[in-house]
C-alpha cells in the first residue's frame, strides 16, 4: 500500500515544462510575424502617411488597381499591369504545378514499387533532390549561363551554327521566358 507522500509524488503532472519549452517560438512568432502582419492588414485599409491610422476601408485598393480618370491624380493607373501579373502569374502557376504534381506522383510510385528492381535507387533518389538542396540564386545564375540572350550561352552556342547568326532570345521573350520559368520550377520542386 502506498503512503501519501508517494501518492503526492506520482501526481505530479510534467506536461507544464513543455508549455515552458515551446514558450519561446510562440514570443518570438508574435513579434516578428503575427504582429506584421497585423500591421500590414491595418495599413492596407488606412489612410497613407498619417501618424494615426484613420481607416478609410477598400479606397487603397480601388487607388491601386482602378483606371486613371483623365484629370484624376489619386489612382495610379497599375491596372494594366495588375491584371498582367496575374496572368502571368497563373499561366506559370499552371504550367508548373500540374507537371510537378504528376511528376513527383509517377517518381513516388517507382521508387516505392517493391516489384520494381532497379539498381542504384538509392542514387538517383539523391539526384532527384539535388536541386532542392541547391539554393535558388545558384539555380538561377546556372540557367542564365545556359540560356542567356548573349551569343556566348551554352544553349545559343549550341543552336547556332554560324558566326553571323544572331543569338536566341531565350529569356526575354515572353512564351519562352515563361516555359523557361515553368521548367526550373518544376525541375526545382518536383
Amino acid at each position: 500500500m502506498a503512503t501519501a507522500a508517494q501518492r503526492r509524488i506520482k501526481s505530479v503532472s510534467y506536461a507544464k515544462y513543455g508549455y515552458i519549452f515551446i514558450l519561446p517560438f510562440f514570443v518570438v512568432y508574435f513579434i516578428f510575424s503575427f504582429w506584421p502582419l497585423i500591421q500590414t492588414f491595418v495599413l492596407a485599409f488606412s489612410e497613407n502617411g498619417s501618424r494615426t491610422p484613420e481607416l478609410i476601408g477598400f479606397d487603397n485598393f480601388k487607388t491601386i488597381l482602378a483606371k486613371p480618370a483623365e484629370n484624376d491624380f489619386k489612382a495610379m493607373g497599375i491596372h494594366n499591369s495588375f491584371w498582367n501579373g496575374m496572368k502571368n502569374t497563373l499561366i506559370i502557376w499552371f504550367g508548373n504545378f500540374l507537371p510537378q504534381i504528376a511528376l513527383s506522383l509517377l517518381l513516388a510510385v517507382w521508387f516505392t514499387d517493391l516489384r520494381v528492381k532497379m539498381p542504384g535507387k538509392g542514387f538517383f533518389k539523391v539526384v532527384m533532390y539535388m536541386p532542392n538542396i541547391i539554393t535558388a540564386a545558384s539555380v538561377a545564375g546556372l540557367f542564365l549561363s545556359l540560356f542567356g540572350d548573349s551569343s556566348y550561352s551554352v544553349i545559343n552556342t549550341l543552336l547556332r551554327s554560324g558566326e553571323g547568326e544572331e543569338a536566341l532570345k531565350l529569356i526575354s521573350g515572353c512564351w519562352s521566358s515563361r516555359i523557361l520559368v515553368m521548367f526550373i520550377q518544376v525541375w526545382m520542386w518536383f
